[in-house]
């Protein structure tokens, strides 16, 4: 028995050890899993009687001490333009504040609650863009009261666009910078190029590109101080979307030039923690 077990534990000894499988590489075709933002519905009344409406996509970890972005759609849409480009902004830990104005419908099946409010408190359907500029300036300073500690970035798409201009040259201290989408000389009797004139903050400015577009907004963009404005206009590009769903445009490079030039300004705008601080100034 003694000679067997001897000559079994020879033979164990004799083979190889077993290998331990190799490491498993990481799937790169595999995406990272998106940003699960808070999604918070929010009502005010204005001062003349309208509830307006808005979405706060809220970052899921303490925010208060980060950029706010306070969103404004385009013409006949609502606050839905923006629930494919919050994540995107969550990704630069920057939360979203996404408000409907009295002109429009919907967007994406999302229904424009403050326009209903409007429709029922003011009995009328059709508003103006110069109406809806209350509601503009009414969502800047409700967003400041809601996040008093961080900064507030004014996005405007499409006619809101113009709004948002007016309402920073009006009130340098309403927001902390702007980023532009198709601006145009949307509000008769204003002149936007002249309000732009007054912008004291940094400002982001782009289009479709077409001809008329390119047009429009080179006259606003260069019409804000030089050392402030960031003006982007994609000529000659087919195809591309007006006002802010380029950000989502489907195009890949189209929508990450306009990524590109933003990130990089939110960077230097609020570079995230422990992060190095990036280059001063703005210029283009």
């Amino acid at each position: 028995m003694m000679l067997r077990l001897l000559a079994v534990a020879t033979l164990l000894l004799a083979q190889d050890p077993p290998k331990p499988p190799p490491p498993t590489a990481p799937d790169k075709g595999v995406p990272a899993a998106p940003l699960a933002l808070k999604l918070e519905h929010h009502k005010r009344v204005g001062p003349d009687g309208v509830t307006l409406s808005a979405d706060y996509h809220a970052l899921p970890h303490d925010d208060s001490e980060r950029p706010l972005i306070v969103c404004f759609h385009m013409e006949g849409g609502s606050r839905g333009e923006f629930a494919k480009i919050a994540p995107r902004f969550g990704e630069f830990a920057c939360s979203t504040f996404a408000v409907d104005l009295r002109t429009g419908k919907a967007t994406d099946g999302v229904a424009n609650e403050t326009a209903a409010s409007a429709a029922g408190v003011l009995k009328k359907t059709e508003f103006t863009n110069e109406e809806a500029f209350a509601d503009v300036v009414e969502g800047l300073k409700w967003a400041r009261e809601l996040h008093p500690s961080g900064k507030l970035f004014a996005l405007g798409s499409g006619t809101s666009a113009a709004l948002v201009i007016a309402a920073a040259g009006r009130n340098p201290t309403i927001a902390d910078a702007l980023f532009i989408f198709s601006p145009g000389e949307d509000v008769p009797g204003w002149s936007i190029a002249m309000e732009a004139k007054k912008i004291t903050v940094p400002t982001y400015v782009t289009c479709d590109g077409s001809p008329q577009e390119v047009a429009k907004a080179r006259m606003i963009g260069n019409a804000i101080d030089k050392k402030l404005r960031q003006v982007v206009l994609p000529v000659g590009v087919q195809g591309a979307k007006r006002g802010a769903p380029v950000l989502f445009q489907e195009q890949v490079e189209l929508r990450d030039r306009h990524w590109m030039t933003m990130t990089k300004l939110l960077l230097q705008l609020s570079p995230p923690l422990n992060a190095p601080s990036a280059p001063s100034g703005v210029g283009g």
